[in-house]
């Protein structure tokens, strides 16, 4: 916050620019300058320094060789003595050609030898810096090497004449750099003079008024900026006035388009897949299977920003805000299923999504929509505007399945009297109640068959859909006097629809225990013969029974009728037949027994015939005898 205030005050307006500016450049060449003049400076003092090093030292060798070499120790201390009177002198030091010290300003140091001699005899300078500059040259008597002068000279002098002549320098450039910013800032200020009347435009504009414009006249640069900017408000107001129509009419279509259209904001869920991604998650729709709640957070995350009338009205809502606290209380499992396959177009990158689902009203009530599901460009990464489109398509949904149920009625229809025939009576009547369930939409459903002294109905309940919730699956029997609402189709000899089975009725005689509750019922008699033979039923579809329902039942019912009348019919010609067929065996044993006791009888009159024969030739053999005797 202090380097924007900081900012603000140096180049927060362009006179404040451009004296910084100046300030900023003059600083620049004054320091350059300054700092220039110093570093020559203190070049310039250094090699002076070391040419006074170097001449004394030359100077003190010449004088002091002969004393080296006859190792006047006395002599040559006042020799180094003697040197005190040069200024800036640190130290002068006479030493034999082993580094001894023979001499030294610094009488302490008799006798010690010093580490740095040099390794050849020749001047050498040890050390050269501003603070000190060091220096050896070898005492020598014709080219006899005797000994060595030591000479170090400091820049104490230097160094205050140096940091006088900085302090003059930054002196000068700070009174250059505040002059230059003061002609700086009153050039700043006529240059700008102009600028503000322009601004002063401008705040007018920002305040709200749309129609001021910039009287500055002239040729110069700001007056081209003037007449630029006055344009420039020209075409602005032109392009507000077609944005302010082009919204408008956006407004009306959006208001009054016969499509449910809902403008939402997917910044917070950015931010969950954003937190996800980080955990490590790639796989959204593995997660959702694992966490099937984080769809249901996902949508109370999902932010309604607007949506039209005909959103209000699909789903029966009083007003738009009634709906903008939250999608979830228009979900069902299929919208909620479609929402999740949308959080799973959007992790994948997906920008647009069309699929058929099931929402519903406020009251409950289901609605059959096409999803259109499409981020807005721009918005791709932020998610933060999202149109979903929602087309009713629910009158279409039913015409279809009426479609497909008349289809299935057919096909129903044409099984019975193609596949049933050669199926038993338990099967056909299963099959029929089965296809009457499915065709009108209903839970449950039964076949009476009515007895032939009209005092009783044999009742068969079948449906795959409630085996495990009503276990009265077998064949029933109840008397019609004591059979409640469901029998009235046998009575009143006609169709009986009711679509609010809890209200009171003096017809009803309740369920048996077990049995599903009812909600709504059709019962559908048929009639042959002039009696009722058969009495169908289904009940609990979702919807109202109409008459398209009776249809249906009837079709099937009447099928299944003929089917059982030509069965009963073979079965009761096989039974004649087997009855014939038993008396026909019956008689032709009866006949053979009688064949057989007819040999027996041929059998036993041949017998006597043959004995007569047999005694008839004896009595002729004995008359023939008498008359030979």
């Amino acid at each position: 916050m202090s380097l924007q205030k900081l900012h603000g005050f140096f180049l927060g307006t362009l006179r404040r620019q451009l004296i910084f500016g100046v300030a900023v450049v003059h600083a620049l060449m004054m320091a350059l300058f300054v700092s220039d003049l110093t570093i020559r400076q203190k070049a310039l003092l250094l090699e002076r320094q070391t040419e006074q090093a170097i001449a004394l030292a030359h100077t003190l060798a010449t004088s002091s060789a002969g004393w080296l070499a006859s190792h006047d120790i006395s002599g040559l201390q006042e020799l180094a003595e003697s040197q005190r009177r040069y200024p800036e002198l640190q130290f002068a030091i006479l030493l034999d050609k082993q580094g001894k010290v023979l001499a030294h300003t610094d009488r302490s140091l008799i006798g010690q030898y010093v580490q740095d001699l040099p390794s050849r005899t020749q001047q050498t300078t040890l050390s050269r810096n501003p603070t000190l500059v060091d220096v050896m040259v070898p005492a020598m008597i014709a080219e006899g090497h005797v000994g060595w002068v030591r000479i170090g000279v400091g820049q104490q002098e230097g160094s205050r004449k140096l940091a006088e002549i900085t302090r003059n320098g930054t002196f000068y450039a700070l009174a250059t750099i505040i002059i230059g910013s003061i002609i700086a800032w009153l050039m700043g200020r006529r240059f700008t003079r102009r600028l503000h009347l322009i601004q002063q435009t401008i705040d007018a504009v920002s305040s709200g008024d749309r129609v001021a414009r910039s009287s500055l006249t002239g040729d110069d640069e700001a007056a081209v900026m003037a007449q630029g900017f006055n344009a420039m408000l020209d075409r602005l107001d032109a392009r507000d006035r077609q944005l302010r129509e082009s919204e408008e009419r956006y407004r009306l279509v959006f208001e009054n388009s016969p499509v449910s259209i809902w403008e939402e904001d997917f910044s917070e869920v950015r931010t969950f897949f954003d937190k996800l991604r980080a955990d490590g998650i790639n796989d959204i729709a593995t997660y959702f299977n694992q966490h099937p709640e984080e769809v249901g957070h996902c949508a109370e995350m999902a932010r309604i920003v607007d949506l039209n009338r005909s959103a209000v009205l699909l789903h029966g809502a009083d007003s738009k805000e009634t709906l903008l606290a939250g999608l979830v209380q228009t979900f069902t499992p299929d919208s909620l299923d479609a929402f999740r396959q949308e959080l799973i177009c959007l992790w994948n990158g997906d920008t647009r999504m069309i699929r058929d689902a099931e929402v519903k009203t406020l009251a409950g009530e289901p609605r059959q929509v096409t999803v259109n599901f499409s981020v807005c460009p721009g918005y791709e990464q932020s998610l933060a505007k999202i149109l979903v489109s929602l087309v009713d398509i629910s009158e279409r949904k039913q015409a279809e399945e009426e479609v497909r149920l008349n289809l299935a009625q057919q096909i129903a229809l044409l099984d019975v009297y193609q596949k049933m025939p050669t199926a038993q009576v338990p099967e056909i009547i299963a099959f029929v109640v089965d296809k009457c369930v499915n065709l009108t939409g209903s839970v449950i459903g039964f076949v009476g068959l009515i007895s032939d002294d009209d005092s009783y109905m044999e009742t068969h309940l079948w449906s795959v859909k409630v085996m495990e919730s009503c276990p009265i699956d077998k064949p029933l029997r109840f008397p019609l006097s004591d059979a409640g609402l469901w029998a009235e189709p046998v009575r009143q000899r006609r169709v009986v629809i009711v679509n609010d089975y809890a209200a009171a009725s003096p017809l009803k005689k309740g369920c048996p225990q077990g049995h599903l509750e009812l909600t709504r019922f059709l019962g559908v008699p048929i009639i042959d013969n002039n009696r009722v033979v058969a009495v169908a039923g289904v009940a609990n579809k979702q919807e109202d029974y109409v008459e398209s329902d009776h249809y249906k039942v009837s079709l099937l019912l009447k099928g299944m009728w003929d089917i059982l009348k030509r069965k009963w019919a073979e079965e009761e010609l096989r039974t004649l037949n087997d009855e014939l067929e038993q008396r026909v065996q019956q008689r032709t044993a009866e006949l053979a027994e009688k064949n057989e006791e007819l040999q027996r009888m041929n059998k036993l009159f041949v017998g006597r015939e043959l004995k007569m024969v047999e005694l008839k030739e004896r009595v002729r053999e004995l008359e023939k005898d008498s008359h030979s005797a």
